[in-house]
């Protein structure tokens, strides 16, 4: 059996069934995200004691059709009872008639790469493509195999910043404005695009989700207890994720980010966490952000992307010829901007 659940209630229930999800995969997370004539959509399928869910933003295509698409995050299958030997013929069958049912023309989802068969899941649906890659701490290695990955320049950076620095937990209610400051700013210094300010209402529902933890940390000069910077840490399930960051623009060349990864590979090393993850950067390895990022770790995780064209015929007569010849792997390509 599959279907599209849009109600919360439901959508909530499935989300606390699954065996393996992330916060990205619940129904108010993507209430945030929702734009005029888009809705949030959960494809549930079950069978048997196998129950997958697909959560997706649905948006209009003004002729009748639609396609799927993923909010911002680390997203793609959840599941529950999946077995290693899977088949996922009848769930591959079911998914298409639902689809062209729907009128859907195309989807187009970020997976997880910390959610494992995901690939196994959707396979032969479209294709899985790797765009890129996300550095992450692997929590049950020991103390002395995490810090041995620290290169030089980060270990000296620790000695000289513990000296001068440290960090301090805030309250979430009470210091959120305090960290949206700072994140905005930092934003408007690296010349962010929209997408990453994140309104209020974003850091609220993180503060009261059931599915959730989130917390703030504070880098802060321990004379003056200036801020100098902070993180967003979101744990759910086995996963933390280290989804926001800032560095005061004062603080900037002293790194006091690389304090605040240190202590929460620490931090959330003894709490069922399995992988903490620091995300990736523009560039790949040779950008300057994931530069930083592994001079903590060598433990690299594959980030990639769900694209399937359900009905071709109506998916290439929307691609104009512009865009067509436009070099590109945007997806879906009829909504490439080429101007």
């Amino acid at each position: 059996m599959i279907e599209l659940i849009k109600k919360k209630k439901e959508w909530d229930t499935w989300v606390s069934n699954m065996d393996f999800f992330d916060f990205y995969h619940t129904y108010d997370y993507h209430t945030l995200f929702l734009e005029e004539d888009t809705e949030a959509v959960l494809i549930a399928y079950k069978e048997g004691d196998v129950q997958i869910g697909i959560p997706m933003i649905k948006r209009n295509l003004e002729n009748g059709y639609y396609d799927l698409t993923s909010v911002h995050g680390y997203l793609g299958p959840m599941y529950k009872k999946l077995n290693p030997g899977f088949n996922n013929e009848d769930f591959l069958g079911e998914l298409k008639n639902l689809l062209l049912e729907k009128n859907i023309v195309s989807v187009f989802s970020k997976l997880n790469p910390y959610i494992p068969h995901q690939g196994q899941i959707l396979k032969g649906c479209g294709n899985i493509e790797k765009v890129g890659e996300l550095v992450y701490f692997l929590q049950t290695d020991s103390e002395t195999d995490q810090y041995s990955a620290y290169n030089r320049n980060t270990r000296q950076s620790l000695k000289k910043l513990k000296k001068s620095c440290e960090v301090k937990l805030g309250d979430f209610s009470k210091d959120m404005d305090t960290f949206i400051s700072y994140y905005y700013k930092s934003l408007d210094r690296l010349k962010a695009k929209p997408r990453f300010y994140f309104k209020k209402n974003y850091f609220n529902h993180l503060a009261q989700s059931v599915f959730s933890k989130s917390e703030i940390l504070f880098a802060v000069n321990s004379e003056t207890q200036q801020i100098m910077a902070g993180v967003l840490v979101i744990q759910t399930n086995n996963i933390a994720q280290v989804e926001l960051a800032f560095i005061a623009e004062e603080f900037f060349k002293c790194s006091p980010l690389r304090l605040l990864f240190d202590e929460c590979r620490k931090r959330y090393k003894n709490m069922d966490i399995k992988v903490l993850n620091l995300g990736g950067g523009r560039g790949g390895r040779e950008g300057s952000l994931m530069r930083f990022k592994s001079s903590f770790s060598k433990k690299y995780a594959d980030f990639q992307v769900w694209k399937y064209i359900v009905i071709p015929d109506v998916y290439h007569s929307m691609v104009s010829t512009e865009q067509k010849n436009h070099e590109s792997n945007f997806f879906p390509k009829y909504r490439l901007k080429t101007a």
